[in-house]
């Protein structure tokens, strides 16, 4: 039995709807005849206006989406530590926070964000942090990211992240950026609070 993506095609109608139109219109500039009432210079000024435009959007509309990230949430996280003294510690964590897309970006927002990881302290300070966050968007599809980091125990910490995969619409997509942590004391033992920020770029392939 013979299986149809319905979402490719439906982009690819779209897509050569889209070539249609901007032909269309190139064809409508030249019934115009503009050149006849124009100088030779503003009229080529005003063909490298057009071509720029349609361009950007043959360009924008050929790779998908792509765009900007800058998400920030406050999260609580459990934590399981083993405590050696003199600042030296194990912890590994597992929590939430929920993302609110900043700046006039789009991605993520009112998404549900989990971070698993771990690190290792000595003397209060350590760069070996290392996880998995899973992005829980509005729509259902997901998003996963690894990131390493650095930073200093019960203060702030910063690092990289890389999307290593996702599902529906997010499955292939590709991208990086940083991400900062600002420590919160926690009200409950057991658990820590920070405010976090992702920033960076995404592309879906």
């Amino acid at each position: 039995m013979l299986k149809f993506n319905s979402k490719k095609i439906i982009n690819q109608i779209l897509f050569y709807e889209f070539l249609i139109f901007n032909l269309n219109y190139i064809k409508f500039i030249y019934h115009l005849q503009i050149w006849t009432i124009l100088d030779n210079e503003v009229f080529m000024k005003i063909i490298l206006v057009i071509f720029s435009f349609l361009f950007v959007n043959f360009t924008t509309y050929a790779d998908g989406h792509s765009g900007k990230i800058h998400l920030e949430g406050f999260g609580a996280w459990s934590l399981n530590i083993m405590n050696a003294g003199n600042g030296n510690l194990s912890v590994t964590y597992d929590g939430l926070y929920s993302g609110v897309a900043m700046n006039g970006t789009k991605f993520g927002n009112n998404s549900s964000v989990q971070c698993v990881g771990g690190l290792t302290a000595s003397k209060g300070k350590f760069n070996d942090e290392s996880g998995i966050c899973k992005f829980l968007f509005a729509n259902g599809d997901t998003a996963f990211t690894k990131y390493k980091g650095s930073g200093a125990i019960g203060k702030s910490g910063s690092g990289t992240f890389e999307f290593i995969g996702g599902t529906g619409k997010y499955k292939s997509i590709s991208g990086s950026g940083t991400v900062t942590r600002i420590q919160i004391q926690a009200a409950k033992k057991g658990f820590t609070q920070s405010k976090n920020t992702f920033k960076g770029s995404f592309k879906l392939n």
